[in-house]
């Protein structure tokens, strides 16, 4: 399992210098925007607003909280969006797997905010996180655009 995980860890790290393939990066896209759509519309929910509250509190840092004018740590702020995302079950689901992007675009959004990184590195990060999901969740391969 160690050598299985060395080589999915060193697959996932030769995407910062392999170009995207312009199909992934419209899959990428699109799920981006459905992402934060189904994020606005749970804002008002019961578990967002719970989190957004205790995160108030407590955390203070630079990445945003969508819909909102408040920031927090990276970790605090991949919870909240990630939880709101979901929060009425909208969000966009594989057939065999279920929900990619809520399980990791806060994440990849926090941390790319708190580094100052571009958009383009968010999709990056998002593109290929997408793909290992993809193929070990369903126990074998799901064609994604552009690659294996």
């Amino acid at each position: 399992m160690a050598l299985e995980t060395a080589r999915l860890a060193s697959h996932i790290d030769s995407y910062r210098s392999t170009p995207l393939h312009p199909a992934a990066l419209t899959v990428a896209k699109q799920c981006v925007m459905d992402w934060f759509g189904v994020t606005l519309a749970g804002f008002d929910e019961p578990v967002a607003r719970l989190l957004r509250s205790e995160c108030a509190i407590r955390s203070e840092g630079p990445s945003s909280l969508v819909g909102s004018q408040q920031c927090c740590r990276p970790a605090d702020a991949a919870l909240i969006n990630g939880a709101t995302s979901h929060a009425l079950d909208y969000d966009d689901v594989h057939p065999l797997i279920g929900h990619r992007t809520v399980a990791i675009l806060p994440a990849a959004l926090a941390i790319g905010q708190a580094e100052k990184r571009p958009g383009i590195d968010v999709l990056r990060a998002l593109s290929p996180a997408m793909r290992p999901r993809v193929t070990s969740g369903c126990g074998h391969a799901v064609a994604w655009p552009g690659g294996s």
